[in-house]
């Protein structure tokens, strides 16, 4: 996290690493959190939260799956 010259972490940051703990929360919970309801809990548009659990699988390695179910992606951790 990035830190302003007053020693403050940016409000960006704090609502990332919420977002962050909000997905880890639904998908141990097997709850298959995805994009629209990351969009509605957040208030935040569907492309946006999309693209963070694109970083977190991509960036961060974590290991996340997204499956097609009907016409909604489902995200839930993959066990190896």
């Amino acid at each position: 996290m990035k830190v302003n010259i007053r020693g403050k972490v940016r409000m960006g940051d704090q609502l990332y690493l919420e977002r962050f703990v909000w997905l880890d929360h639904e998908a141990l919970k097997e709850r298959y959190p995805n994009a629209f309801k990351r969009g509605d809990h957040f208030e935040i548009p569907v492309k946006t939260t999309q693209r963070s659990i694109n970083h977190f699988c991509d960036r961060l390695l974590t290991p996340l799956e997204s499956v097609l179910v009907g016409v909604v992606f489902h995200t839930s951790y993959v066990l190896k």
